[in-house]
């Protein structure tokens, strides 16, 4: 019997990475006042806790502190 071993690459991780992604985005700009100042409190890193959970949760939080980024002027 070959086992079947979790891959970063299967179409649930990667839908699960993008989920995250795109909910850090929104986080990030719905609290845009706190985020993008020289003092920055940003809500989304609380889903930092998940990379602990789930490994696709570090690659969806790569990219979304990206594009946060990205969009948001830095």
């Amino acid at each position: 019997m070959a086992s079947k071993a979790k891959s970063v690459f299967s179409v649930s991780s990667i839908a699960r990475a993008g989920l995250i992604a795109a909910l850090y985005v929104v986080l990030v700009f719905v609290f845009k006042e706190i985020s993008f100042f020289a003092f920055q409190v940003r809500i989304a890193e609380v889903l930092t806790v998940l990379a602990y959970l789930d490994p696709a949760a570090v690659i969806g939080l790569y990219i979304g502190a990206m594009l946060s980024n990205v969009i948001g002027g830095l």
